[in-house]
């Protein structure tokens, strides 16, 4: 591991997520009653840019002799509870089919969990808009935790000779389950706290 690389993983990340949570709450243009601009635009958008972030959360992923440490599950679960599932499964596909490129003994889990962080984000914001509730920074938190965990099962699963454990409950894997975690809720706390603001002015 080099130690420059971790702060490199942790900064981008970190400023991601304040950058695309301030934006997106100062602008409400992804919000289901906006009419800012078109819905297949807000799509476009949403999935492009939390694609990327997922993208993002695997190429500045820190090795460790072998397995790496990513925050990839992040923007699929964060756009799916906020944004709904159109943006969140888009955006778990591009970051899936990105880590699908890249191959390794992992690729297998990695990649269903990538998918299922974007699904299960949705599926919360589903719940939340049908039980008239609102999105507050706690459900994106707990469903990443939800999709962390997850994705450590599917590693001690799929990977054979208890080389998936190893993963799962190392470094790696604790690290990528509390990156997601973090993510989630920085992005989530600036997104409300630059949507609140929005609404004073």
């Amino acid at each position: 591991m080099d130690i420059t690389s971790l702060i490199i993983f942790i900064a981008v990340n970190l400023v991601l997520a304040v950058l695309f949570g301030f934006i997106f709450g100062k602008t409400g243009i992804l919000e289901a009653e906006s009419k800012k601009i078109a819905k297949w635009l807000k799509w476009v958008i949403g999935i492009i840019v939390f694609g990327a972030m997922s993208i993002c959360g695997t190429l500045f992923g820190v090795s460790f002799d072998g397995p790496i440490m990513n925050a990839r599950d992040f923007a699929p679960v964060t756009a799916g509870v906020w944004f709904g599932p159109v943006i969140g499964i888009g955006a778990a596909i591009v970051g899936a089919v990105f880590r699908s490129i890249i191959g390794g003994a992992s690729v297998v889990p990695c990649c269903i969990s990538t998918i299922l962080a974007g699904v299960l984000g949705s599926l919360v914001y589903l719940f939340l808009k049908k039980n008239s509730k609102k999105t507050g920074i706690i459900a994106p938190a707990l469903t990443a935790a939800v999709v962390g965990l997850i994705h450590m099962l599917l590693l001690c699963l799929l990977i054979p000779n208890g080389a998936g454990v190893a993963i799962a409950f190392g470094v790696v894997g604790i690290g990528t389950l509390a990156s997601i975690v973090v993510c989630s809720f920085v992005f989530s706390l600036t997104y409300k706290l630059s949507s609140a603001k929005k609404a004073e002015n």
